[in-house]
């Protein structure tokens, strides 16, 4: 185990998001953007045609951007400017005062979307309309989710604040590998074990009642489990492509026994207020744990099981927190 290595100095980026503000002015627009996406966000201010055009001749130029739009104003009530952006194929919408989403149906070659919360209920049936369409991420709406299973590409699926009794509606999208959840209530999983490409699972302050389905999710690589009402962790003993396990502030969570029985696990992060260094013993010897990034009560407290189980932090020779996610993310994406 190497405890003198320093943290390595991440490497400066480019910006992800340009902003951009009503009314579109060329100087607002760079000829050689080193971004990925323009972000239009106004309080009351309309846009004119003239404002859609001028930004879609624009970005046409540069195809690979995305748009996010973002108004808190009353004035967009639909999605019919994406008229002028067929080539689009990542978009946000953030907008309160919508009506109605079927403007999508513009965006032939759309790939991601983004949708957030609205006053009125909105008709989500125009996402299974868009052919290339394999990411999805939504805010609310949980009456209108049943569409999701109806998007035979869709890869990934992400929910913020949904309410539902159990995920049925996402058994029919069996090319999903990723699902995110968050914030929202989903009383049974027991769906996730019918997605035989699921590899990536994340669930951030969700309130659930049985974890146990997750120990029949057999594809999973990934799995971030954060927040959750329940600490009773299932048997993760027929998980043979389980790399990577992050489990902190599980309500009771007082057993790792479950965890040691993932057969080929390499790195864990465990974060607990009243797990003990000695509650990791259970993880000695693991033939293929490699790393342990344990976050106790105290920083003496967390380096004791590294000290224990003589395993490094991932801050040591950074990869599961950036290079492997850089991975999991492009499989996702079916580039892998």
């Amino acid at each position: 185990m190497n405890t003198n290595q320093p943290p390595a100095v991440p490497k400066s980026r480019p910006p992800v998001s340009h902003f951009v503000r009503w009314p579109v002015t060329p100087d607002q627009l760079p000829e050689h953007p080193d971004f990925r996406r323009i972000i239009i966000q106004d309080d009351d201010d309309l846009p004119s045609a003239a404002d859609w055009q001028l930004l879609a001749e624009y970005m046409s130029q540069h195809p690979h951007l995305g748009l996010f739009v973002d108004t808190t104003g009353d004035g967009l009530h639909d999605l019919d400017f994406l008229a002028e952006f067929g080539w689009l194929t990542d978009l946000t919408v953030e907008c309160m005062s919508l009506q109605s989403v079927d403007g999508l149906r513009h965006l032939s070659n759309l790939r991601r979307v983004a949708l957030g919360p609205t006053k009125r209920r909105v008709s989500l049936e125009v996402l299974t309309e868009l052919p290339e369409l394999t990411s999805v991420s939504i805010t609310d709406h949980s009456r209108e989710l049943d569409v999701l299973g109806q998007i035979p590409g869709l890869r990934s699926v992400s929910l913020t604040s949904a309410k539902r009794d159990d995920l049925e509606f996402l058994a029919g999208a069996t090319q999903l590998r990723s699902v995110y959840l968050t914030m929202g209530r989903i009383n049974d999983l027991s769906a996730l074990t019918r997605l035989p490409h699921l590899i990536s699972l994340d669930m951030y302050r969700t309130k659930v009642t049985d974890l146990t389905p997750i120990g029949e999710c057999t594809s999973l690589v990934s799995a971030w489990l954060e927040g959750l009402p329940v600490g009773a962790l299932p048997d993760l003993g027929a998980l043979s492509d389980l790399v990577v396990l992050e489990v902190a502030k599980l309500n009771g969570l007082d057993d790792l026994t479950p965890i040691a029985h993932a057969p080929n696990l390499r790195y864990l992060r465990a974060q607990s207020k009243t797990l003990q260094p000695e509650d990791f013993m259970v993880l000695a010897g693991h033939p293929t744990l490699e790393v342990i990034d344990a976050n106790l009560r105290t920083d003496e407290l967390s380096y004791q099981v590294n000290q224990m189980l003589n395993l490094d932090r991932d801050a040591t020779n950074p990869y599961y927190q950036r290079a492997f996610k850089h991975e999991l993310a492009a499989r996702i994406r079916g580039e892998q």
